[in-house]
């Protein structure tokens, strides 16, 4: 009987340490990383040290086609910055000399020989002749993609969700305006970038 009871005890011990491991464990229950690919967050975070970047890495941002019915969203008038329904005024901020600071952005703009991005205030400037036109996309700067900017949605404060036209189709994209990637990856090619910054810019950055 001791035996048993000894047993018994030791097991209702137990339980409480292991729900809590598994309550400290953040693999266990439901993410609260926002719209992040599932696959980010079993990468190193270190991935884009210059040491480790492999300039051969290459990921297929357009794998999310999606019919989308165009919209012209409540903020999207005169002085539309000050409208957006959510937080804005800190994209860029920070920037040294104007330029990212995403881990690739070096290495990676070095391999397109590219040296910046589209200005705030060309982007700004695209939107709102759309608005005053009664258009729900603006041409990305610098590549064949078109934007619509009635698709924006902000799940929090550096991640913008988004439509975007490629080729006659339309596709599903989400951006973290924090770490500079598109569906939980670095752009691929100049143009990519070039579409994270101008999304980040209509979500976040300043009038």
């Amino acid at each position: 009987m001791a035996l048993v009871t000894t047993t018994a005890l030791l097991a209702l011990a137990t339980t409480p340490l292991l729900t809590l491991s598994a309550a400290a464990n953040p693999s266990h229950g439901a993410s609260n990383h926002g719209t992040k690919n599932p696959d980010y967050w079993k990468r190193d975070s270190n991935r884009w040290h210059s040491s480790r970047w492999n300039p051969n890495e290459q990921h297929n941002h357009w794998n999310r086609p999606v019919d989308y019915r165009r919209q012209h969203p409540g903020w999207a008038r005169h002085d539309w910055q000050r409208h957006r329904p959510w937080k804005h005024g800190w994209y860029g901020r920070g920037w040294y000399g104007g330029a990212p600071s995403w881990g690739w952005w070096g290495p990676r703009t070095t391999a397109w020989g590219i040296t910046g991005l589209a200005t705030a205030a060309t982007i700004n400037a695209a939107v709102s002749s759309a608005i005053d036109a009664k258009q729900t996309t603006i041409v990305v700067p610098n590549s064949t993609y078109q934007l619509d900017y009635g698709s924006l949605k902000a799940p929090n404060d550096h991640v913008v969700t988004f439509v975007v036209d490629r080729d006659g189709r339309s596709y599903s994209m989400d951006a973290d305006c924090a770490d500079g990637e598109l569906n939980g990856y670095a752009p691929t090619i100049a143009a990519e970038a070039q579409l994270l910054n101008a999304a980040c810019q209509v979500a976040f950055g300043s009038p």
